[in-house]
C-alpha cells in the first residue's frame, strides 16, 4: 500500500541500487572534501605540551606527550644535513637548549610519520630562535599557510642574524 502512494519517478529511483550509491558516494565525497579542507585548520589549532626527551637532527626533536611521543619537526627553517659543517654544532646547540624542557607543540603539518610545526619554549618560538642564533636558516620554499607577518619575523631574526655574522 505504501509503495503505490510513492511517485513513478520514486519507486524508479528506489529500484535502481546505482542510484543508491551514487547518492552515497557523492555525501561520502562531500564529507571527506570539507574533512581535508579543514584539517589544516584544524591541525594548526591543535595545540599540547610535552617534554622534549630526545633529538632526531638539528632541527628534529622527539617530544613526550601524555598519550605517547611525537616527532616534531621545527617549520619554515633549514639546518645543515649529516655530513656537512656545522650539523654536530647545530644539533648540540638545539639539544642544549630544548631537552628535558617542557615546549608547547603547535602542529600545522602531520607527514610521513612526523609533524610539522612551531615549537614554543617559554612563549618563544625556536624556529626563530634558532634563526637569531645563526644556527638555522629560513627556507622561503615553506611559504604554504604562513601570514605576512609571520615570514617577516623568520626573515628578519634571519636578517640579524646575518648583519652580527653569528652560525651559518
Amino acid at each position: 500500500l505504501a509503495v503505490h502512494a510513492l511517485s513513478p519517478v520514486t519507486r524508479i529511483r528506489s529500484r535502481n541500487p546505482l542510484s543508491k550509491m551514487k547518492s552515497r558516494l557523492s555525501s561520502s565525497a562531500r564529507i571527506m572534501l570539507i574533512a581535508l579542507i579543514f584539517a589544516g585548520h584544524v591541525a594548526a589549532q591543535l595545540r599540547s605540551g610535552g617534554e622534549v626527551v630526545e633529538m632526531v637532527d638539528g632541527k628534529t626533536v622527539i617530544v613526550a606527550i601524555p598519550s605517547g611521543r611525537m616527532t616534531i619537526e621545527l617549520q619554515h627553517i633549514e639546518v645543515p644535513e649529516p655530513g656537512q659543517q656545522l650539523y654536530e654544532s647545530v644539533k648540540e646547540h638545539l639539544k642544549k637548549f630544548l631537552v628535558g624542557n617542557v615546549v608547547e607543540v603547535q602542529p600545522r603539518t602531520v607527514m610521513r610519520g612526523k609533524t610539522i610545526g612551531r615549537l614554543l619554549l617559554n612563549g618563544v618560538d625556536v624556529s626563530q630562535q634558532m634563526l637569531r642564533d645563526g644556527a638555522a636558516w629560513h627556507s622561503p620554499d615553506s611559504q604554504n599557510g604562513k601570514s605576512q607577518e609571520e615570514r617577516n619575523l623568520y626573515k628578519d631574526a634571519e636578517t640579524k642574524a646575518k648583519q652580527e655574522r653569528r652560525g651559518v
